[in-house]
């Protein structure tokens, strides 16, 4: 069905130059070409509930003679949106098409402007992407902005982590990834037994059933260091990517309480491929599970769940960390 609907869109259809790239330009070869990288790759499509073809019939018929390069850079958008996948892109020489928000029918509240003159109001200091210092009543508190550099992550929390620090607060929210590679050896140092904190998907062939069997990641005991501090992590529907994998890890440590939002999710690792335009297309490739074997794409739950309102920070208070500090003190 999907090759007689090429021939039905290209009758009277001939090729152009593009004059950014110098390429013919023929639009349903192209759309073809996009669709079908996307159809053998992408593998969230269950997890979705899209039907790929049948997004390919309902685009492939928009594209006649007069189709400009806008008209379908468009297009190709439109049906990567319809994966509701943040990490699925497209892109050409000249511009960015637009991302999933899975911020969407959430209302994330967070200012960390107010945790730096309210909680931390004793000092912190900024190192790098991380904002640090002491909260209420000797708890640790350490606000990662960026997913980055996770070895300076470690050097702070081993630097102030002592006998007169009874727990730790680690705030990923709003965080929009980066990279979590280091993850599973910085927790580590928060467990006595070796730990399974989750496992990868990866997609092995052209198939939309073609996936590995799960590829198991575990955190190894430390040898050298460990601390027992309970910890928090806080999360908000703006912790996306490497900060969901952080958070979905962390949660299978039995000393660590999530509190907040949902995660934004992004499990997926990302995959480009080059148009034969130039134009360049990314998807997921692959997923993350928690240790439950759960997928992490539509994100990580909180033990306890909190959400912020402007009117409560606009008095000066963060409900998602004071529950942090309570459950802390306990």
């Amino acid at each position: 069905m999907k090759y007689l609907i090429i021939l039905l869109t290209v009758i009277n259809v001939g090729c152009v130059k593009d004059l950014s790239t110098g390429l013919d330009f023929d639009p349903p070869t192209l759309y073809d070409e996009f669709w079908e990288y996307v159809d053998e790759n992408y593998i969230y499509f269950d997890e979705k509930q899209v039907d790929w073809d049948s997004v390919y019939i309902a685009n492939a018929q928009k594209l006649i003679a007069s189709t400009t390069e806008e008209q379908l850079f468009d297009i190709m958008v439109e049906s990567l949106m319809s994966l509701k996948d943040g990490h699925n892109a497209l892109r050409s020489p000249s511009k960015v098409g637009a991302f999933y928000d899975f911020r969407n029918g959430y209302n994330v509240q967070f200012s960390a402007e107010l945790i730096d003159s309210a909680y931390l109001s004793a000092g912190f200091e900024i190192d790098g992407n991380y904002t640090h210092g002491v909260v209420a009543d000797s708890i640790y508190y350490i606000r990662i902005d960026r997913m980055q550099q996770l070895h300076l992550f470690m050097d702070i929390y081993r630097e102030n982590l002592d006998s007169n620090i009874k727990g730790l607060v680690i705030d990923v929210r709003s965080n929009g990834g980066g990279d979590s590679n280091l993850v599973p050896t910085l927790l580590g140092d928060f467990v006595d037994s070796r730990t399974h904190v989750g496992s990868y998907i990866e997609k092995s062939g052209p198939n939309r059933a073609d996936e590995t069997d799960p590829i198991r990641v575990f955190a190894e005991p430390n040898s050298q260091v460990h601390f027992d501090q309970e910890i928090v992590v806080l999360t908000n529907r703006g912790s996306y990517s490497a900060s969901s994998y952080m958070a979905a890890m962390f949660k299978a440590i039995p000393s660590v309480t999530l509190v907040g939002q949902v995660t934004g999710g992004g499990g997926g690792g990302n995959s480009n491929f080059e148009l034969s335009n130039g134009w360049i297309v990314s998807v997921s490739v692959s997923d993350f599970l928690d240790a439950a074997g759960r997928s992490i794409e539509h994100g990580v739950e909180p033990d306890y769940e909190i959400n912020n309102t402007s009117e409560r920070l606009g008095l000066g208070i963060d409900d998602m960390l004071d529950k942090a500090i309570e459950l802390l003190n306990d």
